[in-house]
């Protein structure tokens, strides 16, 4: 209970920061995602590629610090290796602290929190994690922006028959509509 209230109190400020910034904007993110699996303790790898979609929070301060939070969802589909070409979804919900230089562009560092079903024909396996990364992002018009993140997470997943260990690269292609 004490985490839930100290994670809540939190996420509290740092939204009410957002009313300090120069500049906010909200967005929807669509993008196209190269992803790759490496499996914990095995010489495991496999790579495909899937879509996203999020909801975005970007906040630009007076001193150019830059803080956003998106939550999201995607779908990877890659060939996992017995079970053939499977699906991976993801949701996740990123923290994102950063720079901007000049007043389109943005850097910024990424802390990520992930939840992944992987959908094996037999024995469907579910798995948290956490993850960290880096993006850049440039407005090119008023309302339009892309993005560029790459995001490593290690997940730990159970099944019914199994329990597995794996990194999760993430590398993606975004365009942002901003309201």
């Amino acid at each position: 209970m004490k985490k839930v209230l100290v994670s809540t109190a939190v996420i509290s400020v740092l939204l009410a920061a957002s009313a300090f910034a120069t500049e906010v904007s909200s967005g929807l993110v669509i993008g196209i995602d190269h992803s790759q699996v490496k499996e914990k303790d095995t010489s495991f790898t496999s790579s495909g590629t899937g879509v996203s979609i999020k909801w975005e929070k970007m906040s630009v301060y007076d001193n150019n610090v830059a803080f956003g939070s998106d939550f999201g969802f995607g779908r990877t589909s890659m060939d996992l290796g017995e079970n053939g070409n499977t699906a991976i979804y993801t949701m996740s919900a990123d923290f994102k602290l950063g720079y901007s230089p000049l007043s389109k562009l943005i850097g910024y560092g990424i802390v990520s929190a992930n939840y992944q079903h992987i959908a094996y024909s037999v024995d469907p396996t579910n798995g948290w994690g956490y993850g960290y990364g880096a993006g850049v992002e440039y407005k090119v018009l008023d309302k339009i922006a892309v993005n560029l993140e790459y995001k490593t997470s290690k997940i730990t997943a159970t099944g019914d028959t199994r329990d597995i260990s794996y990194t999760f690269n993430n590398a993606g292609l975004n365009l942002k509509y901003i309201f």
